[in-house]
């Protein structure tokens, strides 16, 4: 089947440049830099390039059925790869840098204005909705996997390189401003709620869940887990290589040090560390 140009794209995106794409075996490919407008309606599948976004050479798109939207002024880097067998919407302004995989199976993603995606990142609505709110930066080499409830990002927030959130078939919540650090892990198995303003450092492993281990006659391995959520105050500060367990409060403002364990409730304000963390003392610099 051929790509097909309908008379509203051509009223609406201008003048597409031919030379530059073409479609071979269900996939749109780019074969040179193209800046402009575009629309193509292949099968089931709807791609609009709103006048002004930018596609770099070697960038494809897999036509699976679904839906892609590139805002004015949204900038793919070259050899990305796009697969929206459902919905994938990319903002104004938005940059994806080159070999980066945008992916939506039964669940959107939703890149907000000048949100910014690093080189060989994956965000990927698996069975669950990835939304990332305006103006948040995902570094190299992360990996987004939506499945549940999903990820929910809000405006303003970084991620540095190599950080993996997963859902895990819950919910990863995370408010405005907050970061996470490199190689860091969290997971939504029961639910993860992270407030505005959030430090999270490097290695730090977040697990709203415990693994069953209580058969003997089973592995471990076999026996599955637990869901427990994790709620995660605002102004927190947790130090690198921390692990934070099913179940954990952590109150507004409280410290967490690097490499600590951390189970049960943590006051507001409190400064704890160690493994299992114990208070040490307050951030106002009180001792316990």
């Amino acid at each position: 089947m051929t790509a097909q140009r309908t008379g509203w794209i051509s009223r609406l995106l201008g003048h597409p440049q031919p030379q530059a794409w073409s479609i071979d075996g269900g996939v749109l490919r780019f074969e040179r830099d193209f800046h402009g407008g575009l629309g193509i309606q292949h099968g089931g599948t709807r791609v609009t390039i709103n006048e002004g976004a930018r596609i770099g050479r070697g960038t494809r798109v897999h036509l699976l059925g679904g839906t892609l939207e590139l805002a004015t002024g949204a900038a793919l880097g070259e050899s990305v790869d796009l697969r929206p067998a459902h919905a994938i919407s990319i903002g104004a302004g938005a940059v994806v840098e080159d070999f980066a995989c945008i992916q939506s199976d039964t669940a959107e993603v939703s890149l907000g204005q000048g949100v910014r995606i690093g080189r060989c990142t994956h965000v990927w609505g698996h069975r669950g909705p990835v939304r990332v709110g305006d103006a948040t930066t995902i570094g190299a080499s992360c990996c987004f996997i939506g499945t549940g409830a999903g990820i929910d990002v809000a405006p303003r927030c970084d991620f540095t390189h190599g950080v993996t959130l997963d859902s895990a078939g819950g919910s990863i919540v995370m408010a405005t401003g907050s970061g996470v650090g490199p190689n860091s892990v969290l997971y939504g198995h029961g639910g993860l709620r992270i407030g505005a303003g959030v430090a999270i450092a490097g290695l730090t492993m977040i697990v709203p869940g415990n693994h069953r281990f209580s058969r003997s006659d089973q592995p471990s391995r076999a026996q599955g887990g637990d869901p427990i959520p994790i709620e995660i105050g605002d102004d927190v500060w947790i130090g690198g290589g921390a692990v934070v367990l099913g179940g954990v409060v952590l109150g507004k403002g409280c410290v967490v040090g690097a490499g600590s364990v951390v189970r049960g409730r943590v006051e507001a304000g409190s400064v704890v560390a160690g493994g299992p963390a114990r208070s040490i003392g307050t951030r106002a610099g009180e001792p316990r």
